[in-house]
């Protein structure tokens, strides 16, 4: 069985969750190498992991010497994708103070997330040059943290839950996406809207501090919300959703904001 090292690297992401001695605060790289990692499930990181993909480099300056080491060259285009499989399986499972950059995620069934926290705070959590597209719900983080989020494109198009879901009352930082498109949710109750900030049971500043920017679409349909902002607490930045905004059919709230004591939108 493989290894893991840089001379004798996992084949699949089944065998990294299943054979790999790793430990909180290890690099993951994942080597471009079909492109498409299609895989049943996805990676469940231990603490302080930091998974690179392709698309970034990664080198480390030898503490003694001083001296650059390269442990591998990327560039964006060569951004490997990582594709889930299984029903209600998360491409990433975070823990505490993960870092994720260099690579994409696609779902492909309703059930899925693209990214989701580990029923936890995320701790401080930085994503930078990715994609995450597919049916599935792109990012469900709804127990806090402080957040350096940037995704390039941020997809979801047919979601048993939320699109996205951000919540928590401690999640500050920010979160954005250049990018996509958020639609086809089909989660009803508390989980029925397509862009959701807040746990959307009015529980007091659920809803956090945390700064909100996204360029896509947004829309749905029936009774499932489009937006849903709710309990946002004192000190809370913008939020900012400069793409079209469309509920049709049914009787559902197009726009629906609640207690939120600060932050424009």
């Amino acid at each position: 069985a493989a290894s893991g090292t840089s001379a004798d690297p996992f084949n699949s992401i089944a065998s990294f969750n299943s054979l790999a001695v790793d430990s909180a605060n290890d690099y993951i790289y994942i080597r471009k190498g079909g492109s498409t990692y299609s895989e049943t499930g996805g990676f469940i990181l231990l603490n302080g992991q930091q998974v690179y993909g392709a698309g970034q480099s990664l080198s480390f300056t030898n503490p003694v010497t001083s001296a650059v080491v390269n442990i591998a060259t990327g560039v964006l285009a060569d951004a490997p994708t990582l594709s889930v499989t299984g029903a209600s399986i998360n491409g990433v499972t975070l823990a505490q103070d993960n870092k994720l950059t260099g690579f994409n995620i696609a779902t492909t069934l309703a059930s899925q997330t693209g990214i989701a926290d580990g029923a936890g705070t995320v701790g401080n959590l930085p994503i930078s040059d990715m994609d995450v597209t597919g049916v599935g719900m792109a990012v469900d983080i709804d127990e806090g943290g402080v957040l350096s989020v940037a995704f390039d494109t941020l997809s979801s198009s047919g979601s048993s839950q939320q699109g996205v879901q951000l919540a928590g009352t401690a999640l500050s930082g920010s979160f954005s996406a250049a990018t996509g498109s958020i639609s086809g949710s089909t989660g009803t109750g508390v989980k029925g809207a397509a862009f959701m900030i807040g746990d959307g049971s009015g529980t007091a500043n659920t809803g956090g501090t945390v700064a909100v920017t996204y360029g896509g679409s947004v829309a749905s349909t029936g009774t499932a919300r489009t937006v849903d902002i709710q309990d946002r607490a004192s000190g809370a930045g913008a939020i900012t959703l400069s793409g079209s905004v469309t509920h049709t059919s049914g009787n559902g709230t197009a726009v629906f904001i609640d207690d939120v004591a600060a932050g424009a939108i």
